[in-house]
């Protein structure tokens, strides 16, 4: 049985709750002060990743790589052990694609802001495979073969420049107001945005809307 010399907490993200893996106990701090929240529990440094992650009632692996991508082998070798997806947050020198082919669900650069990991780590749950912009020729936000299929009909031209510009601002987590102040419009006009998403996506909540758009591809993380 693979066990792991590494720290191990956990974080609760919305509904994700994620196993987060770092080498660097620095690290690990810093992620949870990124995501506004306090270690829920760690493991013994020599516990196996899939016993741990069964004991905490984790359902998403968030693992850091390291600045050098020192962990990708420990990651892919990770995937088909663990019954829940990875989140890796990977320098720029890893390939996204290498990952997300050996089974990774998510590929995220290291300095990813809280909000954008935030719906990275819900993505993976709603059955997305999910990348930053570093290989955006290669590989974005598509599908996983075997979950929630692309909405039919929808293409990019559905949403307009501006309704694309406020649903990516929705993903990073702003509010009404602060969609307005980066677009310089008032808040009533971007909640009049923000509405036109929620109906052209077919979406109840904000949440839902930003899930969609990333499964169609209009939000980048």
């Amino acid at each position: 049985m693979n066990r792991l010399d590494t720290t191990i907490d956990v974080l609760a993200v919305d509904s994700a709750r994620a196993l987060v893996v770092a080498e660097d106990p620095l690290v690990r701090a810093g992620l949870a002060m990124r995501l506004g929240l306090q270690s829920a529990g760690e493991p013994q440094p020599t516990e196996d990743l899939a016993e741990a992650v069964l004991r905490v009632g984790a359902n998403v692996v968030l693992w850091d790589l390291g600045p050098a991508g020192d962990a990708e082998r420990d990651v892919t070798a990770a995937v088909s052990r663990l019954p829940v997806p990875i989140v890796a947050l990977a320098p720029t020198s890893v390939r996204r694609r290498d990952l997300l082919g050996a089974g990774v669900a998510g590929v995220v650069g290291r300095e990813t802001p809280a909000a954008a990991l935030g719906s990275a780590l819900g993505s993976v749950l709603h059955g997305l495979r999910v990348s930053d912009g570093a290989l955006a020729d290669e590989l974005d936000v598509e599908a996983a073969p075997d979950r929630t299929p692309p909405l039919p009909g929808r293409d990019h031209d559905h949403l307009t420049a501006r309704e694309q510009e406020v649903v990516q601002l929705m993903a990073e987590g702003l509010s009404n107001k602060q969609i307005g102040d980066r677009l310089g419009i008032s808040a009533h006009t971007a909640k009049f945005h923000v509405n036109a998403v929620l109906g052209k996506l077919d979406a109840s909540t904000r949440t839902e809307a930003v899930v969609r758009a990333l499964q169609r591809g209009f939000v980048m993380l």
